[in-house]
């Protein structure tokens, strides 16, 4: 009798033994399962972030208002009494050319909506005129393209160009937004060229 309560009590410690080990076992599973969803919540939040970034970029970018047209002559006469030299490339035949002119309210829009000023300059590989080909071509849609926008080239930096309902002349700075209607020193002197 001492002998098998001695083996019902072996099976008995052993039993609870198994019991114990499924139990840490359980328990390790259930920290990492634990986790895991951690992990997974961490990347359903960083693809849901990425998401919405990529809504924004791909939202579409303002439309200009069309406030009036002037011909390819005028576009020409405005710039050339801005820059005395320098090429002036405008997109058909200066002669036969219509352009139209939004108010400037309409390309800083574009501007605030466009992201080309967040990428990181990198000297002799992605540096203005890099910048400015960018900017240039968010204002080549079908929405934008018969604006009198263009893209030009200093004797020292690459820029944006454009005309405004006032028939202003304004220079626009791809790397920051910033416009203004004249070169600042660092931008260079005078015109090498203009395509709008």
């Amino acid at each position: 009798m001492k002998q098998s309560i001695w083996n019902a009590i072996q099976r008995f410690a052993r039993l609870i033994g198994g019991c114990y080990t499924e139990i840490t076992l359980l328990q390790d599973l259930n920290k990492t399962l634990q986790l895991e969803n951690t992990f997974l919540e961490e990347q359903n939040q960083t693809i849901h972030d990425q998401l919405k970034l990529l809504e924004e970029q791909l939202a579409p970018l303002p439309k200009p208002i069309e406030r009036r047209v002037i011909t390819g002559q005028e576009v020409f006469k405005i710039i050339r009494a801005k820059f005395l030299d320098g090429d002036i490339h405008l997109a058909d035949s200066w002669h036969d050319a219509v352009y139209s002119l939004c108010d400037i309210e309409d390309i800083e829009a574009l501007l605030d909506a466009d992201e080309t000023n967040h990428l990181k300059y990198v000297k002799s590989k992605f540096d203005c005129e890099n910048f400015a080909a960018l900017l240039w071509g968010q204002f080549n849609t079908p929405e934008w393209a018969p604006f009198a926008i263009g893209y030009m080239w200093t004797n020292k930096h690459g820029m944006i160009m454009c005309i405004d309902t006032n028939e202003d002349l304004w220079l626009i700075e791809p790397q920051t937004d910033a416009r203004r209607s004249n070169l600042d020193s660092w931008q260079g002197t005078t015109l090498r060229f203009v395509i709008i």
